[in-house]
């Protein structure tokens, strides 16, 4: 199970991620952050940090919903 990470609104390496519109069905495509060569500049790894509490609770969830299958 991965842990749940607490990171900025502009996404792990900060530049945001926008979808285009959704087409029907439910199929959208990521729109390009990064246009033009600058652009390379503004990415940089952001502080992050792993949100312990809804880590736990998920794993705790996980455990009683399957942890007996797995021991």
């Amino acid at each position: 199970m991965r842990a749940h990470f607490k990171s900025s609104p502009l996404g792990v390496y900060g530049l945001p991620a926008h979808l285009s519109e959704k087409v029907p069905g439910g199929a959208a495509k990521f729109m390009p952050s990064i246009l033009q060569e600058e652009d390379i500049e503004k990415l940089h790894v952001m502080d992050y940090e792993v949100d312990e509490k809804v880590t736990k609770e998920r794993f705790d969830f996980l455990n009683d919903l399957i942890g007996d299958i797995l021991q």
